[in-house]
């Protein structure tokens, strides 16, 4: 019994570890959709853009910590 607790511990563990890490690269992406979008701002549906992409950032962030 305690071997199967373990094993259920360690592929939670495991899990969460590879829910996090994706969620960051998410963000990431999502951050450098932004960077890009701002550098080559045009007019405001650009900058919209670019609100939209930091907004999904952060959330994704959030959702992390």
């Amino acid at each position: 019994m305690s071997a199967t607790i373990d094993q259920l511990e360690t592929q939670i563990a495991r899990d969460l570890a590879t829910d996090t890490k994706n969620r960051a690269t998410e963000a990431a992406r999502h951050l450098r959709l932004a960077i890009d979008l701002v550098h080559d701002l045009q007019g405001s549906a650009a900058m919209s853009r670019a609100a939209h992409h930091m907004n999904e950032a952060a959330t994704a962030l959030l959702e992390v910590l």
